[in-house]
């Protein structure tokens, strides 16, 4: 296969391991064939997307329907129905959140100051964010100046507005990160590891011990499972923070803190949610850390746990 045309090196390439054999696939320059020069797996690129799903093992999106009885619900959602216009509204609302974490610097600095302060970042740190989804996180970390790279198991066309980042996708089940040992000084887990099963946990921590450098950060937020709302199908949560607490421990990482922020009611809590953050006058923000509801709850109730680490040498 020949190479294609729109592709250039960058940065990110050289942090690049084969996710099947952990070899680098590629020498440092733009690669011939479009497999790995080791063990032959096939890849695609396009532009800033490197991709290892063989044909027919592609992955449908974190918000695709689940079968027929998922449509029919979604249709009677008047937040859901596409043909309802509070649903545009939410696009719209969304779209223009989305367009701030490209170049709104008071955005990026505000999350900035909630998730990073007091750890100490390189003003030019490499940075992975695993989970990445359509890429928010990694607009607000670019816009600090940050070398970001993304991951996940579907691409997004919105990653085509964030051209000096990079973004791997492989398929799900695959249990070694596309990434050379010891490559970034901070990965971020944005409501990420409660959708891998559970015998993958274990893997999974050791494997981002090795991708962060010595000294480097893991950021992990996740819904709470003794938060209000818990009880709702898609805010359960298996993934107990003592559970991470102690796979971090014992894997060489230190516990810098723990904290607790968003709401979610404990009724309907996607309708309140719907009103309180796209209905308002203000600009919409879909990470929840400055919520007046939840500051007026307990902490251990509040939707989602951040825990915070760092890498022992």
């Amino acid at each position: 296969m020949e190479n294609n045309p729109s592709f250039s090196f960058k940065w990110w390439m050289n942090l690049v391991e084969c996710p099947w054999c952990s070899e680098k696939p590629f020498p440092n320059e733009p690669p011939i064939k479009m497999e790995c020069r080791f063990c032959r797996s096939p890849f695609e690129v396009r532009n800033n997307v490197l991709e290892w799903i063989p044909d027919g093992q592609k992955t449908k999106r974190y918000d695709a329907a689940k079968g027929k009885l998922d449509i029919v619900k979604r249709l009677l959602n008047p937040l859901s129905n596409p043909l309802l216009p509070m649903r545009y509204w939410s696009k719209i609302r969304t779209e223009q959140y989305y367009r701030r974490t490209l170049n709104d610097n008071n955005l990026a600095k505000k999350w900035a100051e909630h998730y990073l302060t007091g750890i100490d970042i390189p003003k030019n740190a490499m940075v992975l964010d695993h989970g990445c989804g359509r890429g928010r996180n990694v607009g607000l970390l670019s816009q600090l100046g940050y070398q970001v790279a993304g991951q996940d198991m579907t691409v997004d066309k919105w990653w085509a507005r964030l051209p000096d980042s990079g973004f791997q996708v492989i398929p799900r089940g695959s249990e070694r990160l596309p990434w050379k040992s010891s490559s970034y000084d901070l990965v971020n887990d944005d409501v990420v590891i409660r959708y891998l099963p559970e015998e993958m946990v274990k893997s999974f921590v050791k494997e981002i011990r090795r991708v962060i450098k010595p000294g480097g950060y893991w950021l992990i937020l996740e819904t709470n499972n003794q938060g209000f709302g818990r009880k709702h199908a898609q805010l359960k949560s298996t993934l107990s923070l003592n559970l991470m607490r102690s796979l971090a421990k014992q894997n060489g990482f230190k516990e810098i803190d723990v904290s607790y922020e968003g709401f979610y009611a404990p009724f309907f809590p996607f309708a309140i949610n719907f009103l309180r953050k796209q209905c308002g006058p203000w600009p919409m923000n879909i990470s929840d850390y400055e919520s007046w509801m939840a500051e007026q709850i307990p902490p251990e109730k509040r939707g989602l746990w951040l825990l915070r680490l760092r890498r022992e040498d």
